[in-house]
Protein backbone atom coordinates (compact mmCIF):
# COMPACT_ATOMS: atom_id res chain seq x y z
CA UNK A 1 0.00 0.00 0.00
CA UNK A 2 2.88 2.58 1.03
CA UNK A 3 4.68 1.10 -2.00
CA UNK A 4 1.82 2.43 -4.21
CA UNK A 5 1.30 5.68 -2.85
CA UNK A 6 4.90 6.16 -3.30
CA UNK A 7 4.98 5.12 -6.96
CA UNK A 8 1.73 7.41 -7.34
CA UNK A 9 4.04 10.32 -6.07
CA UNK A 10 6.74 9.40 -8.46
CA UNK A 11 4.05 10.19 -11.33
CA UNK A 12 4.19 13.96 -10.70
CA UNK A 13 6.73 15.22 -13.02
CA UNK A 14 9.07 18.46 -11.60
CA UNK A 15 12.08 19.18 -12.00
CA UNK A 16 13.04 19.29 -8.07
CA UNK A 17 11.64 15.58 -8.07
CA UNK A 18 14.61 14.19 -10.07
CA UNK A 19 17.03 12.91 -6.61
CA UNK A 20 14.04 11.08 -4.71
CA UNK A 21 12.87 9.39 -8.27
CA UNK A 22 16.18 8.11 -8.85
CA UNK A 23 16.08 6.64 -5.51
CA UNK A 24 12.65 5.24 -5.36
CA UNK A 25 13.64 2.92 -9.00
CA UNK A 26 16.69 1.87 -6.86
CA UNK A 27 15.05 0.68 -4.43
CA UNK A 28 11.51 0.14 -4.94
CA UNK A 29 12.17 -3.55 -6.28
CA UNK A 30 13.44 -4.65 -3.35
CA UNK A 31 10.98 -3.03 -0.91
CA UNK A 32 8.34 -4.64 -3.23
CA UNK A 33 9.63 -7.88 -2.88
CA UNK A 34 9.62 -7.66 0.89
CA UNK A 35 5.79 -7.28 0.61
CA UNK A 36 5.43 -10.13 -1.32
CA UNK A 37 7.05 -12.28 1.62
CA UNK A 38 4.84 -10.39 3.97
CA UNK A 39 1.93 -11.23 2.13
CA UNK A 40 2.95 -14.97 2.35
CA UNK A 41 3.30 -14.42 6.20
CA UNK A 42 -0.07 -12.76 6.78
CA UNK A 43 -2.43 -14.80 4.39
CA UNK A 44 -0.59 -18.26 3.89
CA UNK A 45 -0.78 -20.93 6.21
CA UNK A 46 1.26 -23.50 7.97
CA UNK A 47 0.72 -27.18 6.80
CA UNK A 48 2.76 -30.37 7.92
CA UNK A 49 4.23 -32.75 5.96
CA UNK A 50 5.56 -36.55 6.47
CA UNK A 51 9.14 -35.55 6.47
CA UNK A 52 11.74 -36.87 9.23
CA UNK A 53 13.85 -34.17 8.83
CA UNK A 54 12.63 -32.12 11.64
CA UNK A 55 13.20 -28.28 9.65
CA UNK A 56 11.10 -29.70 6.62
CA UNK A 57 8.40 -30.81 8.18
CA UNK A 58 6.37 -27.68 9.11
CA UNK A 59 5.97 -25.19 5.56
CA UNK A 60 4.50 -22.14 4.47
CA UNK A 61 2.10 -22.61 1.91
CA UNK A 62 -0.75 -20.97 0.11
CA UNK A 63 -4.21 -21.71 0.67
CA UNK A 64 -4.74 -25.57 -1.28
CA UNK A 65 -7.90 -23.74 -2.98
CA UNK A 66 -5.43 -21.08 -4.27
CA UNK A 67 -3.59 -21.58 -7.81
CA UNK A 68 -0.45 -20.99 -5.83
CA UNK A 69 -0.78 -24.27 -4.12
CA UNK A 70 -0.79 -26.27 -7.29
CA UNK A 71 2.61 -24.45 -8.16
CA UNK A 72 4.50 -25.45 -5.33
CA UNK A 73 2.34 -28.54 -3.40
CA UNK A 74 4.20 -31.41 -5.87
CA UNK A 75 7.42 -29.71 -5.60
CA UNK A 76 10.67 -31.72 -3.87
CA UNK A 77 10.69 -28.88 -1.27
CA UNK A 78 7.50 -27.40 -1.26
CA UNK A 79 6.25 -23.58 0.16
CA UNK A 80 8.71 -21.88 2.73
CA UNK A 81 10.61 -23.57 5.64
CA UNK A 82 11.15 -22.16 8.88
CA UNK A 83 14.55 -21.48 8.01
CA UNK A 84 13.06 -19.53 5.24
CA UNK A 85 10.78 -17.51 7.12
CA UNK A 86 13.26 -16.60 9.71
CA UNK A 87 15.56 -14.86 6.79
CA UNK A 88 12.47 -12.65 5.92
CA UNK A 89 12.85 -10.82 9.39
CA UNK A 90 16.42 -9.43 8.50
CA UNK A 91 14.97 -8.38 4.89
CA UNK A 92 11.74 -6.40 6.54
CA UNK A 93 14.19 -4.69 8.73
CA UNK A 94 16.28 -3.43 5.58
CA UNK A 95 13.00 -2.74 3.86
CA UNK A 96 12.43 -0.41 6.32
CA UNK A 97 16.02 1.33 6.38
CA UNK A 98 15.38 1.64 2.66
CA UNK A 99 12.21 3.27 2.76
CA UNK A 100 13.52 6.01 5.81
CA UNK A 101 15.58 7.94 3.37
CA UNK A 102 12.62 8.23 0.47
CA UNK A 103 10.25 9.06 3.38
CA UNK A 104 12.30 12.13 4.88
CA UNK A 105 12.90 13.24 1.13
CA UNK A 106 9.52 13.08 0.50
CA UNK A 107 8.67 14.84 4.10
CA UNK A 108 10.77 17.91 2.76
CA UNK A 109 10.12 18.29 -0.50
CA UNK A 110 6.90 20.49 0.33
CA UNK A 111 5.28 20.09 -3.01
CA UNK A 112 5.72 16.12 -2.94
CA UNK A 113 4.48 16.62 1.14
CA UNK A 114 0.80 18.14 -0.19
CA UNK A 115 0.17 15.63 -2.75
CA UNK A 116 1.24 12.18 -0.12
CA UNK A 117 -1.43 14.18 2.22
CA UNK A 118 -3.76 14.15 -0.13
CA UNK A 119 -3.38 10.78 -0.98
CA UNK A 120 -3.75 9.65 2.53
CA UNK A 121 -6.66 11.31 3.02
CA UNK A 122 -8.37 10.26 -0.34
CA UNK A 123 -7.08 6.97 0.83
CA UNK A 124 -9.18 7.49 4.43
CA UNK A 125 -12.14 8.34 2.37
CA UNK A 126 -12.70 5.45 0.52
CA UNK A 127 -11.79 3.34 3.82
CA UNK A 128 -15.24 4.93 5.36
CA UNK A 129 -17.23 4.82 2.13
CA UNK A 130 -16.03 1.00 2.35
CA UNK A 131 -17.42 0.78 5.77
CA UNK A 132 -20.79 2.48 4.98
CA UNK A 133 -21.22 0.73 2.04
CA UNK A 134 -19.84 -3.12 2.60
CA UNK A 135 -20.53 -5.52 -0.14
CA UNK A 136 -20.75 -3.44 -2.95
Amino acid sequence: MITGMIDTLMSFDHPDDIAIKTLWASESKKINKCAGNRNKLAHWEVMMFNDKAPMRRARLMPSMHSREYGELAFKPEPGFSITDVQGWGNSFSQAAEKLRPIYTRIALHERLQGYFKQLVEAQEQNRQWMLVNPGL
